[in-house]
């Protein structure tokens, strides 16, 4: 079960904001009262973000990670073996 974030608009309207994701839910303080910190658009108030590394980059983190991965792999293979001259 996921935590129930609850803040305040710019305008002092209550909002609740249930974060997605199972890592996500690991990052968050699990203590009843307990302070974190969000983002969330002023013209789009629902559209809150947890403002952490991990809530923010994981995806570009995990791609870039499978590119350079992909990228070796791409060197590898395209590149000639040397022959020894026997």
């Amino acid at each position: 079960m996921s935590p129930i974030v609850k803040y305040t608009g710019e305008q002092g309207e209550q909002r609740t904001f249930r974060p997605r994701g199972s890592a996500t839910r690991a990052l968050i303080p699990s203590v009843i009262g307990e302070t974190v910190d969000l983002l969330y658009d002023e013209t789009n108030p629902v559209d809150v973000r947890l403002a952490s590394v991990w809530d923010l980059y994981l995806l570009p983190i995990m791609f870039s990670g499978i590119a350079v991965l992909l990228f070796c792999w791409g060197v590898r293979v395209l590149m000639p073996v040397p022959k020894d001259d026997l």
